[in-house]
């Protein structure tokens, strides 16, 4: 969401600016550039959210197998993720305290 309205808020800018440059193609310049850089914002919240749909589905799938055969799960006491006790480290952090 920050990613979005960030994306906004340089389009935005880049308009503002672009008026204030007092030349047709410094305005240009300016608008493309906010463009792309808007773009590029756009473009890293919509991989950012289809990460989160992702990783929620994963979860899902991981409690339906845990539930089904019975997968024993450790906490890690690092960054206190759930994974695999057949692991040696965490998957996350990569921590092999648990």
């Amino acid at each position: 969401m920050l990613l979005l309205i960030l994306g906004i808020v340089v389009l935005i800018l880049s308009v503002i600016i672009g008026f204030f440059t007092g030349s047709f193609w410094l305005f240009l310049l300016v608008i493309l550039g906010g463009i792309v850089l808007a773009s590029i914002l756009f473009a890293l919240a919509s991989l950012h959210n289809r990460q989160e749909i992702i990783l929620y589905h994963l979860q899902l799938q991981r409690e339906l197998l845990r539930k089904q055969f019975g997968i024993a799960l450790k906490k890690c006491p690092n960054c206190q993720y759930e994974f695999d006790a057949e692991l040696s480290s965490c998957p996350r952090c990569g921590s092999r305290k648990a």
